[in-house]
């Protein structure tokens, strides 16, 4: 009994020597309990057929060529976390350390392994505890803080701040996973491509060594066949481009959230509406509704731009609420002149279920609501008129059960309200 084969009786985690020709030699008693292969069954078979899932196997095969023509392994001195195949070929994490040995003028490599997945489990464990302790942490801080508002008879927009805050969140949540899902499969993928070119790289550049220039060149070109690299490329650019746009998108919620979030009594200023119509949109899960904008050019509008973007929040969310999927929401601008002087005239129209006359006549009462329970606290609308009332402006709905609603909003562009 050799020295390596003394300390694979010692350690406790799983301990697997191969030789140069990736032939298991030494498999220990902790190897064969966590990947369900006798020492029989190991000793004298490649690695890779036993535990190396199909994806590695062609790196575990060029590190084991560049380990033969250099004496250098690719994870020689690492330790990394990557997926083994145990006996019943399934994929589990391990915890991988390797180190190679010269043993009579025989190159040999050393495995250190470590099964992970209860540790996996417990970090998984912990990690979804400490979202769902957030989660529900966040939802009784907010029904404490809009039941007391209520019992207080506070103002009606602090109340709907809260109320509306878990639909803002999730709405939010939805829209930057999507592009965030894109971009981190892309990543993915270019970290998967750059293991295939580190390979293709070292193989080439081996090769260039010891081969004549036409068997190079040759070769050279059945390699880039090969490892497909061509197409590979191809495919990387695609994904950048994908990658840039979606890295936009999620560029644009968060400025528009920014804008959204200002502080009504601090930020006082003059904004262009149909600025403030977009950025509603950017962090609103419209879904498969169907949105068109048709704007007009606008005077910049002094107002309360926090409260604008909230008014218009509560209007467009009705209007998404309304609406089948694939329903269609227009939203449109303009400038008139009336008995009242010039007005900003916003229109937003939905083909939705609209409301019956006797709901229609309740629809700016607050607390009032046709939806379910836990659905929606009845404030939108009464937040909306309350905002626009402050900016001496008004709000007009006109609706027919089956056929959609029309809300119409109109801002003095020359106003008298003086903001507090």
């Amino acid at each position: 009994m050799n020295l390596y084969e003394q300390m694979s009786i010692v350690v406790q985690d799983a301990f697997i020597m191969i030789d140069g020709e990736g032939d298991v030699k030494i498999w220990n008693k902790t190897a064969e309990i966590v990947f369900g292969f006798s020492k029989e069954e190991a000793v004298g078979r490649k690695l890779y057929e036993l535990i190396i899932p199909e994806r590695y196997q062609r790196k575990h095969i060029m590190g084991m060529i560049s380990y033969m023509e250099t004496g250098q392994g690719i994870l020689a001195g690492e330790i990394v976390e990557i997926e083994a195949l145990n006996k019943d070929r399934e994929e589990f994490p391990i915890e991988l350390s390797v180190s190679s040995v010269n043993i009579e003028g025989r190159r040999y490599t050393i495995g250190i392994i470590r099964d992970i997945s209860k540790r996996k489990a417990r970090e998984h464990n912990l990690l979804q505890q400490s979202i769902d302790s957030s989660i529900s942490l966040f939802e009784n801080k907010a029904q404490e803080k809009a039941e007391q508002l209520r019992k207080d008879e506070v103002k009606v927009l602090e109340m709907d701040r809260m109320a509306g805050l878990t639909t803002l969140s999730a709405g939010l949540a939805h829209e930057i996973n999507n592009p965030l899902s894109i971009v981190k499969a892309s990543v993915n993928f270019f970290s998967k491509t750059l293991g295939v070119f580190e390979h293709f790289i070292r193989y080439t550049m081996n090769m260039a060594a010891s081969a004549s220039p036409a068997e190079f060149i040759d070769a050279y070109m059945s390699l880039l066949d090969e490892f497909k690299i061509g197409d590979s490329i191809s495919v990387m650019h695609r994904k950048i481009n994908m990658s840039i746009r979606n890295i936009e998108r999620i560029k644009e919620i968060v400025d528009s959230l920014k804008v959204f979030s200002r502080r009504d009594t601090a930020d006082v200023d003059e904004v262009d509406i149909n600025k403030c119509i977009d950025e509603t949109l950017a962090i609103t899960a419209t879904g498969s509704v169907n949105v068109t904008r048709e704007f007009s050019e606008l005077p910049l509008y002094l107002c309360e731009p926090r409260s604008i973007n909230q008014c218009f929040y509560q209007i467009i969310s009705n209007a998404i609420s309304a609406v089948k999927p694939d329903g269609n929401i227009h939203i449109s601008t303009s400038q008139v002149s009336n008995d009242n002087g010039e007005m900003i005239v916003v229109k937003i129209n939905d083909d939705g279920v609209g409301m019956s006359e006797e709901v229609l006549k309740k629809a700016f009462i607050p607390f009032f609501t046709t939806r379910e329970v836990g659905a929606g606290k009845g404030l939108g609308l009464s937040i909306a008129e309350g905002i626009l009332t402050r900016h001496s402006g008004t709000i007009n709905i006109e609706s027919e059960a089956g056929k959609g609603t029309n809300v119409t909003v109109y801002l003095p562009v020359v106003q008298n309200t003086v903001f507090h």
